[in-house]
């Protein structure tokens, strides 16, 4: 029995030697590998100096790395140095590729047209070609494809279908750095990391609206390497006169100052870049969307370099705020179609009517449109409007200026002028009739025209009895009986003239 036993605590330690000792080769076959938890911003890579070593050609460029993903899982990740495109496919091959490695990270490979729609890829979940020479990327990577991290950085690249990692659902992470590219592909919505950094050649417009691609706040394009990552402001962007290399930090709107509160939220997104005079710093601008948040007054702060605000489908009354508050200073575009606004005689005389360039309160609760409120102090001679108004929609009570002024008014001004309704009829303002708004009662104009009748009779009497008594002196030498026994007055002497 005791021999027994001594051969089973044997056997035992035998066992667990042997686990301990095949612990240890695993970490050291793996001491050169990067760790990298699956959740990592960076692809599966290795450095130059790992590179298999070639001594003739029936070695394999290609090796099998084993890492562990998180300490318990491993997983199997295959290294190649170059390869061409002739030896791409037999390199992996003579690695052992299989459905089982998960990640591929090629070095200095030159490659005349890397062919992504091959169904070789769709397993992997990194996929890194760096620091070699691929003239164009030919077909789309399959929907099914499992790959979130792809990183194509240092390869010269400058030709690729514009669709080629569109069906990637499962792509988060993407490299395209150090390239020679001057457009950027169209991106799934699953993108959350992009560096382009490297390159000056990708035009701004393009950055700006992968920016703006996303709609939600829950996942948005962030970019490695930022402040060294520079865009091309061509000569057909608004604001610019030249090319000019702009920093991409410029392009992104600082969300966390977009207006939001407990149960609503309003959306910030990059306009443009300004650059008043060369000497001047380059800003950017913003547009802030508060539309459909029930809100019942004006956000109290807008992000800086806002132009652009919309707060439609809400209950505001009051536009205060445009004046009064300073975070709105540099609006030059406010729509709020269908809220409750009543009153605009806030804005006469502010900067906003100085500078907007369209003012939108279409479906309010207007009750008067005052012309001069709008109208610049520069433009009152010409009484037009500096920018696009649209008020219509809207129900004022129309008299007798409605009619003479206001309707005249909108045919120049307001483009949708034959929208805006009479509260006190049914007529609309633009079909205001002068004669019907402006008539006078016919009694009161009756007792003016006798008044007018009785001053000239009297005036009539008056030159009659002045030239009867001037002839009656000149024929008696005295004046009439009636005037030599008027009343004398300190004042007559004003009125005397000797003959």
């Amino acid at each position: 029995l005791i021999n027994y036993l001594n051969m089973f605590n044997l056997f035992s330690i035998i066992f667990l030697l042997n686990i301990i000792i095949k612990v240890h080769l695993e970490k050291l076959e793996d001491k050169n590998s990067t760790v990298y938890p699956l959740s990592s911003s960076k692809c599966f890579h290795r450095e130059s100096f790992d590179c298999p070593q070639v001594e003739n050609l029936n070695n394999c460029p290609c090796k099998i790395i084993k890492f562990s993903a998180d300490e318990i899982n491993p997983k199997i990740g295959i290294y190649c140095c170059n390869l061409n495109s002739e030896t791409l496919i037999s390199s992996l091959e003579c690695a052992n590729f299989s459905v089982n490695v998960t990640d591929i990270h090629i070095r200095n490979a030159t490659i005349k047209s890397f062919n992504v729609s091959e169904a070789l890829w769709k397993n992997l979940e990194s996929l890194a070609i760096t620091d070699g020479q691929i003239n164009n990327i030919k077909g789309q990577f399959n929907n099914d494809t499992k790959i979130s991290c792809l990183n194509l950085s240092n390869n010269a690249l400058s030709k690729f279908d514009n669709n080629f990692i569109a069906q990637m659902n499962y792509l988060e992470n993407l490299d395209l750095s150090f390239n020679n590219i001057t457009d950027l592909p169209t991106f799934s919505r699953s993108l959350t990391i992009l560096d382009i950094s490297g390159m000056s050649t990708i035009p701004c417009l393009e950055i700006k609206q992968a920016i703006d691609r996303d709609e939600s706040y829950t996942r948005r394009l962030s970019f490695r390497n930022q402040n060294t990552t520079v865009c091309s402001a061509a000569t057909d962007w608004t604001w610019f006169k030249a090319a000019e290399r702009i920093s991409i930090e410029l392009l992104l709107p600082d969300i966390s100052e977009c207006p939001k509160g407990e149960n609503w939220r309003c959306k910030c997104t990059f306009n443009q870049l300004i650059k008043i005079t060369p000497g001047y710093p380059i800003f950017r601008t913003i547009n802030v969307d508060c539309s459909n948040n029930n809100l019942t007054e004006l956000p109290k702060k807008l992000p800086p370099y806002t132009i652009n605000l919309v707060v439609s489908h809400n209950k505001i009354k009051k536009i205060d705020d445009i004046v009064t508050n300073p975070s709105y200073k540099y609006l030059m575009n406010f729509t709020a179609d269908y809220n409750e606004i009543s009153s605009i005689n806030i804005l006469e005389g502010s900067r906003f009517v100085e500078n907007f360039d369209s003012f939108s309160l279409r479906f309010n609760k207007l009750k008067s449109i005052p012309t001069h409120v709008l109208i610049p102090v520069t433009y009152n001679a010409s009484n037009e409007v500096n920018g696009n108004v649209s008020l219509g929609g809207n129900k004022i009570l129309c008299d007798c200026y409605a009619a003479k002024y206001l309707k005249n008014w909108f045919e120049v001004n307001i483009p949708d002028g034959d929208e805006v309704n009479c509260s006190n009829s049914v007529d609309r303002v633009i079909d205001l009739n002068v004669m019907k708004m402006c008539k006078f009662d016919d009694e009161s104009s009756d007792y003016i025209y006798c008044i007018i009748a009785i001053e000239v009779i009297l005036l009539i009497t008056i030159l009659s009895k002045l030239l009867f008594d001037y002839w009656y002196y000149k024929k008696n030498r005295k004046l009439p009986w009636f005037s030599r026994i008027m009343p004398k007055t300190r004042f007559d002497w004003l009125f005397e003239f000797y003959l």
